[in-house]
């Protein structure tokens, strides 16, 4: 069973963790709850012509990750879909095959077989928007809470930032220079862990100007090299 999270849940005010066979809905009415790692069920599904922004994308997470996937916030066409990087003009999927970390390509509509291969995915900050630019400071900072408390829990061994942008906003190093690849510190860690290893690559999003496609693809390649260094790779 796959756990879903739901950061920054509205109407809820905390962490909800469900089954992979319900649907969520902001109108959420919960009939079972006992403890964070208890199945939730939730009724009433999506109405049809609700608009993008009230419709929230799950995470997908278990404890021992090899690699938690984490961009910024839902675009329009993702959150309209229901998946993320739903976008075709987004490079992430191709970019997870292209650099040998899933052995095909895999659909936005297939993102549950992540945790197939010991990876999970979230964003930063859950409510979607038409641009990344639309966000608040108050979306940041709330996003960036939820997300230190969900690694002290989950505790992957990488995270995955896609887009600097997220990774300034997770770890508060907002002003200063940050390298692609590998960071040189390890980063969340408690009294009792190290801390995941941290890994930043160029926004997928096909709106990103910075970065050629070949560029952005090469840094699939490198995280693949890296889990093959320390033995995570989960086919290799």
């Amino acid at each position: 069973m796959a756990a879903f999270f739901f950061p920054g849940m509205p109407e809820a005010g905390a962490a909800f963790f469900i089954s992979d066979s319900i649907t969520y809905s902001k109108k959420q009415t919960v009939t079972s709850y006992s403890d964070p790692y208890a199945t939730i069920n939730l009724t009433k599904e999506w109405p049809s012509m609700q608009p993008f922004t009230d419709k929230w994308l799950p995470t997908y997470i278990r404890r021992n990750l090899i690699v938690l996937f984490c961009g910024i916030n839902p675009g329009r066409v993702s959150a309209t879909a229901g998946y993320h990087y739903a976008n075709p003009a987004n490079l992430f999927w191709r970019g997870l095959f292209a650099g040998g970390l899933t052995p095909f390509q895999l659909k936005p509509e297939e993102t549950s077989r992540l945790l197939d291969f010991g990876y999970g995915i979230t964003d930063l900050v859950a409510r979607p928007t038409r641009s990344s630019g639309d966000l608040t400071n108050e979306d940041f900072t709330t996003g960036a809470e939820q997300f230190v408390q969900m690694i002290s829990v989950y505790r992957p061994r990488v995270i995955c930032f896609n887009g600097i942008t997220a990774f300034r906003h997770a770890t508060g190093r907002k002003k200063e220079p940050i390298p692609l690849g590998l960071q040189p510190d390890r980063y969340f860690g408690t009294s009792d862990w190290a801390g995941s290893y941290v890994f930043v690559i160029p926004s997928t999003s096909g709106a990103n100007a910075s970065f050629t496609r070949e560029e952005r693809l090469a840094m699939f390649s490198e995280l693949s090299s890296f889990l093959q260094e320390k033995g995570w790779h989960p086919f290799r």
